[in-house]
């Protein structure tokens, strides 16, 4: 009698382990289900929301939509996105299985979701940014491109020679996905 109490007791516990397995992996599904349709229903975030709470953001996944500006014409998986009301500005960076991009997205609108992500520049990395960017953008010597983001840079380096602040944040997208509107 007791082997088959003990035996019952086995094969009850057997069956409620197995069915809570299932549940689990049902529940699973669901959750990466769920995951996904968030994901998509996400609220799109302007450029200057972005800018002004990168902080707040950073590691966290987000849409932005934009105009695609500027497209690296060496990688062709960086590119800016600007707002056409204030002219604020986003970089992106495209993960590898993402399309390339060509010159025919400029002036496209784009929702793209990723991730708000960091780079802390100090004076060397400047200072290197200033060189890679001559380099990269030779052929452009002389464009408005060229000279604005020469500019910019000298700007910062300015910035942190002066003690104005420690180091540069760099913000940017690593995107997962976009969709041209």
């Amino acid at each position: 009698m007791k082997n088959s109490i003990k035996l019952f007791i086995m094969c009850f516990a057997l069956i409620t382990a197995s069915c809570n397995n299932t549940e689990n992996k049902n529940q699973s599904k669901n959750n990466q289900r769920s995951e996904n349709q968030i994901e998509q229903e996400q609220t799109t975030l302007s450029i200057s929301y972005i800018l002004e709470n990168a902080d707040s953001l950073k590691g966290k996944l987000i849409n932005v939509k934009g105009i695609v500006d500027h497209i690296c014409e060496h990688s062709r998986n960086r590119f800016k996105i600007i707002n056409s009301q204030n002219g604020d500005e986003f970089k992106i960076i495209m993960q590898d299985n993402l399309t390339d991009f060509n010159e025919s997205a400029i002036g496209k609108n784009i929702v793209i979701t990723g991730f708000i992500k960091f780079t802390h520049l100090n004076i060397e990395d400047v200072n290197e940014w200033e060189v890679k960017m001559k380099k990269n953008h030779a052929k452009e010597k002389g464009t408005d491109h060229y000279k604005e983001e020469l500019a910019y840079i000298i700007n910062i380096k300015e910035q942190i020679k002066n003690k104005q602040i420690d180091y540069y944040t760099q913000y940017y997208l690593d995107a997962i996905n976009y969709k041209f509107q």
